[in-house]
């Protein structure tokens, strides 16, 4: 699970962030949605190999949108309406970020 390792030490990082001053400091607002970038990448495809150890198969090929509402499905995560999905549309990861956490 060293795609889920790695999700645990980013998510780490992105949690000490401090919003107020991605608010006022447009390159530390940068980096933190860069942060999340990666998050969101690792997530997706952690799920995606959990998912496929607990024989879930049509999510083999999923996009992340449909990784994330399989792990939704299952219970995994607690609310569809997180950020989680959102990102996974077409609409801006900046535009989600503050409704993550």
């Amino acid at each position: 699970m060293k795609k889920y390792e790695s999700f645990v030490r980013c998510l780490s990082v992105l949690e000490q962030a401090e919003r107020n001053l991605a608010t006022q400091n447009k390159i530390y607002y940068m980096e933190v949605i860069t942060q999340f970038n990666l998050i969101f990448e690792l997530a997706w495809k952690a799920l995606k190999e959990m998912l496929n150890l607990y024989g879930v198969t049509e999510v083999a090929t999923g996009s992340p949108r449909k990784i994330f509402t399989a792990a939704y499905k299952l219970g995994w995560l607690k609310n569809e309406k997180t950020g989680w999905i959102c990102s996974s549309s077409e609409k801006a990861v900046d535009g989600c970020l503050l409704r993550i956490g």
